[in-house]
């Protein structure tokens, strides 16, 4: 059994008609399994593949998705800084993982083409990168690990997976 979705999604605003954000997803397995002959009235035939196998793929690129729609409209964001600790604003329902490592940037101008009006994001300037340390149900708390840009992490400083 093998499968692939692949998805192009565009997030639009719905009052100018301007898109807002692109990004692609990709989602598959693989199994080393074979369709199971089924042997009816005498005659070999190939079973259907396991439907088990494809609820887990759109449950998984359904959760990415969702994962990629908050990032791109709601960016996690440095809420406080405390000495190396930095306190993001994403919880236990944010997708995250206890020693995750994330990339920590400055925004930067924001980018529009001029031919498309689409919102390419913005400029960001790499600060550094943290480790997750401890996951609480409406923030997380991240150690700033590297920091060799010369910028400090501020307040609104943008945070994301690598």
């Amino acid at each position: 059994d093998a499968g692939r979705l692949e998805m192009q999604v565009q997030v639009l605003n719905t009052t100018s008609g301007q898109i807002m954000t692109t990004f692609y997803l990709k989602s598959s397995f693989a199994t080393k399994e074979r369709r199971v002959d089924i042997r009816m009235q005498g005659e070999s035939h190939r079973g259907p593949p396991n439907s088990k196998f494809f609820s887990k793929l759109a449950k998984k690129a359904a959760a990415n998705m969702a994962d990629q729609l908050v990032d791109a409209v709601f960016p996690m964001k440095v809420m406080a800084v405390r000495g190396d600790r930095l306190y993001i604003n994403r919880g236990q329902d944010g997708g995250l993982l206890d020693g995750e490592l994330l990339n920590i940037y400055m925004p930067g101008v924001l980018l529009i083409d001029p031919d498309t009006g689409e919102n390419l994001g913005t400029a960001e300037e790499y600060v550094g990168q943290g480790k997750i340390m401890r996951i609480n149900p409406k923030f997380t708390i991240v150690k700033l690990l590297e920091n060799d840009s010369g910028l400090s992490v501020e307040v609104g400083s943008i945070v994301r997976k690598p």
